[in-house]
C-alpha cells in the first residue's frame, strides 16, 4: 500500500501506516513503536496521536476497504482501552 503524498504529509508517522494493513498490528504494537520513536512519551500522548492518525486514515480510505476497516477496528480498540 502506498499513501498518497497529501495524506502522508498530514500524518505524524506515515512510515508506520505505509505498509500492508496486516503489519499495522494492535494497540500494543503501536505503543511499542511510538515509545521507540518518541522517548519519554506518555500513554496518553501515544493514544492521542494514534487517534488523530486513525481519523486521517478513516477519512482517506474508501469506506469498507481493507485499510478503512482496519483503521476503524483500531479506533474501536482505542476507545475501549480508555475504559480499561
Amino acid at each position: 500500500m502506498v499513501l498518497s503524498p497529501e495524506v502522508a504529509k498530514n500524518l505524524e508517522h506515515p512510515n508506520y501506516w505505509d505498509r500492508p494493513t496486516e503489519s499495522w498490528g494492535s494497540l500494543l504494537d503501536w505503543d511499542i513503536y511510538f515509545v521507540e520513536e518518541v522517548s519519554g512519551a506518555s500513554r496518553r500522548e501515544c493514544h492521542r496521536i494514534l487517534s488523530t492518525e486513525l481519523e486521517i486514515l478513516i477519512e482517506h480510505f474508501p469506506k469498507n476497504s481493507r485499510e478503512w476497516k482496519r483503521a476503524k477496528s483500531m479506533k474501536g480498540q482505542l476507545e475501549v482501552s480508555y475504559f480499561v
